[in-house]
């Protein structure tokens, strides 16, 4: 029998008895059996490339404060806050 993904499942109980030939060859059947199928299609994979803005936002939905996002990006922070959008007020630069 075969499972959703194409591969063949045998199901075997202690109550069953068979000979040990039988049941090599009902192995060795259901590997034939698998190789002899039609080829699936190999996985691909995606990939995501994004923004150093979006990667700091991302880093501050998971909790960062701008300090912690730019040593962990490796940026100054008024580099990270440009990013997120935050300015600082004349009085804090002086």
């Amino acid at each position: 029998m075969e499972n959703e993904k194409g591969v063949i499942v045998m199901v075997i109980s202690p109550a069953a008895s068979f000979s040990s030939t039988a049941g090599i060859n009902s192995i060795y059947l259901a590997r034939t059996q698998a190789t002899t199928t039609a080829p699936t299609r190999p996985i691909q994979t995606d990939t995501v490339t994004i923004s150093n803005a979006a990667h700091a936002r991302s880093l501050k939905l998971q909790g960062y404060s701008a300090a912690g996002i730019s040593a962990h990006m490796g940026t100054n922070i008024s580099t990270v806050n440009q990013y997120l959008g935050i300015s600082q007020s004349a009085k804090a630069k002086s």
